[in-house]
């Protein structure tokens, strides 16, 4: 039986919200992802920590302007980069503030790391301590290979973290499940998708008239695990009609095409969607409407795998705002 590989979770603690969104739907795939704020209890060595990274099978890597600009993710690349298989190991998730792999996007952090070096460097002179020292050969280390780092990544197809979660991370899947790493075979991600049959409970059966609001009651973090399958399975087979915003149209694959519908406009990494499936012989209507255009739809639950998923959904009309 094959071990299940391991996935270092890199990221800045400014970007802690959404490396919480990614450890907690990973989990509910049962995979545990090596982070901080899991496996480096109080007094632990946060560089022996961090050097873990070169150990581990994968990392996903959570890029952000706060990740470039901070020493321990930095390191973290580093311990990567010294393996020399950065491009085996590596997950990159492009997060929206930063665009580095537009070439001209990148000297900032050129120029960053050359202000925090002289920084270091003239207090290094006026104090000529132990840790000062260090600190500046490590920031000099960044510098180095700041660019190599550049030119690797952007050589590697990359998603922005938007996309491969309202793809139920497929992307970062395929990956997992290759090179004689399976996680997941096609039986077990459907059976992470099964309802539980158990009796309805009375407080559960709430009336939900917009995705918001399931989206809300299903995404209680208060929520135990068998508290949320029951709610599934009270939601499932249920009739809705909501107006939202189409966020992506797919192309017609196996006689169905894939919408991404959410409540808000302009997506956030909390914002409640969802996938909906309409008939292919609807594609001449879908072919008319546009990303971020209000609709009203109507569909069936059928189940939940990280967002709701509407079958059989139909276009009620075209919404003005």
């Amino acid at each position: 039986m094959n071990k299940q590989p391991t996935i270092f979770l890199s990221y800045s603690w400014s970007d802690k919200e959404i490396a919480d969104i990614i450890d907690s739907d990973f989990q509910k795939l049962n995979m545990t992802l090596i982070r901080d704020e899991r496996n480096a209890p109080y007094r632990t060595s946060i560089e022996e920590f961090m050097q873990q990274i070169g150990k581990s099978d994968l990392a996903i890597m959570l890029i952000s302007d706060g990740f470039l600009k901070s020493k321990n993710c930095m390191y973290e690349v580093l311990e990567l980069l010294n393996t020399k298989e950065l491009e085996k190991r590596i997950l990159p998730v492009i997060l929206e503030d930063t665009n580095f792999l537009n070439i001209q996007s990148r000297t900032k952090y050129y120029d960053y790391w050359d202000e925090e070096i002289k920084k270091t460097k003239e207090n290094l002179d006026k104090y000529v301590t132990q840790d000062f020292f260090n600190e500046f050969k490590h920031q000099k280390n960044i510098r180095n290979m700041l660019d190599i780092f550049f030119v690797k990544v952007s050589d590697l197809k990359t998603e922005k973290f938007q996309d491969l979660k309202q793809s139920n991370y497929k992307s970062i899947l395929q990956i997992i499940n290759s090179n004689n790493s399976p996680i997941l075979n096609k039986k077990q991600i459907e059976e992470l998708t099964l309802r539980v049959i158990v009796e309805n409970e009375g407080h559960l059966k709430e009336e939900v008239n917009t995705l918001q609001e399931l989206w809300s009651v299903w995404k209680d973090k208060n929520l135990t695990g068998l508290q949320k399958k029951r709610i599934e399975n009270t939601f499932s087979g249920k009739e809705v009609v909501w107006d939202v915003y189409v966020t992506s149209i797919d192309e017609p694959k196996n006689g169905k095409i894939l919408l991404g519908i959410s409540h808000d406009k302009e997506i956030r990494f909390d914002s409640a969607y969802a996938h909906s499936y309409f008939d292919s012989k609807d594609e001449e209507v879908l072919a008319l409407l546009n990303n971020g255009e209000k609709i009203r739809i109507k569909g069936t639950v059928d189940q939940f795998f990280l967002t709701p998923i509407l079958q059989n959904c139909k276009l009620l009309g075209r919404l003005k705002e």
